[in-house]
C-alpha cells in the first residue's frame, strides 16, 4: 500500500497526507487513530506517535525528581505544549561528569557525515541523576512486565 492509498483510506489528499509524514502538519486525533489502525501500530508505539502529534495531556501519580522530597507522593497533571515543548529525536547521548554534577548531551547523527548535532542539554546535580537512574529502571521494569503479561 502506497501514501496514495493510504490517503484514500483516511479521506484526505495525498499531498495532505504527505504534509503529516513529513511533519510539516499534525493530524487531527481521529485522522491519527485511523492512520494508526491501518497501519497496525501497537499501542506502546501508538502513545509515542500520539505525543509525537502533540496530543498528549497525562495526569501522573508519581515521585517527583525534585530535591525537596516529601515522604507522600504528588499527585500533577503534566500539560505538554509541542509548541513550547517539542519531542527532538536522538540516537546518540553523551554523559559528562562535572564538579557540579552531570551534563546529558542528547545529539543526531547527522546523514552520510562524521558530524553529531547536540539538539538538547540537560544538567542535573548527581543526587538528581541517581534518583533518575533509579526511577528510570523502575519505569522499564514495568514495561518489561507489561510486555510479559501480554504474552
Amino acid at each position: 500500500m502506497n501514501a496514495s492509498d493510504v490517503a484514500k483510506l483516511i479521506g484526505m489528499s495525498p499531498a495532505y497526507y504527505s504534509q503529516i509524514e513529513n511533519g510539516k502538519v499534525k493530524p487531527t486525533k481521529d485522522k491519527l487513530q485511523k492512520i494508526m489502525d491501518i497501519y497496525n501500530i501497537p499501542d506502546e508505539d501508538r502513545r509515542l506517535l500520539e505525543s509525537l502529534a502533540g496530543q498528549t495531556t497525562s495526569s501522573h501519580s508519581e515521585e517527583p525528581v525534585n530535591s525537596e522530597r516529601t515522604p507522600e507522593k504528588s499527585v500533577f497533571e503534566v500539560k505538554i505544549d509541542p509548541s513550547r515543548s517539542p519531542i527532538l529525536f536522538s540516537d546518540i547521548m553523551f554523559i559528562t561528569l562535572t564538579d557540579n554534577g552531570i551534563v546529558f548531551d542528547f545529539g543526531q547523527k547527522i546523514t552520510s557525515t562524521n558530524n553529531i548535532d547536540i539538539v538538547s542539554r540537560i544538567g542535573v546535580s548527581e543526587k538528581h541523576a541517581e534518583k533518575i537512574h533509579r526511577l528510570l529502571g523502575d519505569q522499564l521494569k514495568k514495561v518489561q512486565r507489561s510486555i510479559e503479561n501480554e504474552k
